[in-house]
């Protein structure tokens, strides 16, 4: 069986954990009330970040892609993973819970 590796971005690939970093800086308050109930589990991961980057302003996107590429740091040592599994014919995906107009930049 050949491997296959699928990869999440958000807090993976990356130093920091963008959707929260991107809340505390654009949303209003009530994005802390959606945040608990994921925590909590009392609401999905998918339905609470749906519901907390519906409280953005869409008029903030290039803001925000802005604000993701300077404060969102690559782990150590992915470039050289990517380049491992490239050499070793291994196909490498890239996944997100929906919110890669952060991601496509990179």
């Amino acid at each position: 069986m050949r491997p296959i590796i699928f990869c999440d971005f958000d807090g993976t690939i990356t130093n920091t954990d963008n959707i929260i970093s991107i809340m505390k800086k654009f949303a209003p308050p009530e994005w802390e009330a959606l945040k608990d109930g994921v925590l909590q589990q009392k609401i999905s991961i998918s339905s609470g970040v749906g519901d907390m980057f519906s409280l953005l302003d869409s008029g903030l996107k290039d803001d925000i892609i802005q604000y993701v590429r300077k404060t969102a740091g690559i782990r150590p040592g992915f470039y050289e993973f990517v380049e491992y599994t490239k050499q070793a014919n291994i196909p490498l995906y890239i996944v997100s819970g929906g919110m890669d107009f952060f991601i496509a930049p990179y």
